[in-house]
């Protein structure tokens, strides 16, 4: 990454709008503003089965100082969207997990993909969501969700180890 000097002239130049970082942990988020004051824009993972960022007192007073967040992972690589039938075995041990998750989308007569959006759409901090399609039809939805008022704080959260796709290689 460019030194703080080639940054902030870049930004003084007006050649670029925005610095910032992508991370995975809270913790990383903070080290690199501390480390970095000029960065003001940072994309971060949170989805329905997470929560670790969403009551971030650190990460709304952030924003509230001009900094943008941008939510990531919302589908977990597409992982909340699958059924647990259709899921790679190594994640089978949090089956019960998913489980609550699709038992929920049933219960509220939505899908999975409407929970995980009403999910994020609730969280003041954030400037707005990076979300992939996995097909047209995938984007349609996406497009087309329906939003559910509930609050989704009562599931159950995944770990760490599932919660970053860098750690799914280990998994047993």
């Amino acid at each position: 990454f460019p030194s703080h000097d080639i940054s902030k002239r870049l930004l003084e130049l007006g050649k670029i709008e925005h610095l910032g970082f992508s991370g995975y942990t809270h913790d990383a988020l903070l080290t690199a503003k501390e480390k970095n004051p000029i960065w003001t824009i940072f994309e971060v993972p949170e989805n329905i089965l997470d929560g670790r960022l969403k009551n971030s007192k650190e990460i709304s007073e952030l924003a509230a100082s001009d900094n943008l967040f941008f939510i990531r992972s919302v589908f977990l690589q597409g992982l909340l969207l699958m059924r647990t039938e259709s899921m790679p075995t190594k994640f089978l041990e949090y089956k019960e997990i998913f489980d609550q998750l699709n038992d929920l989308a049933v219960r509220l007569d939505v899908t999975v993909l409407d929970l995980c959006l009403s999910y994020i759409s609730k969280i003041q901090w954030s400037s707005g969501n990076i979300i992939a399609a996995a097909s047209t039809t995938q984007l349609d939805e996406i497009l087309d969700y329906n939003e559910i008022r509930e609050e989704f704080d009562f599931l159950q959260k995944l770990p760490n180890q599932v919660l970053d796709p860098r750690q799914w290689d280990n998994l047993p």
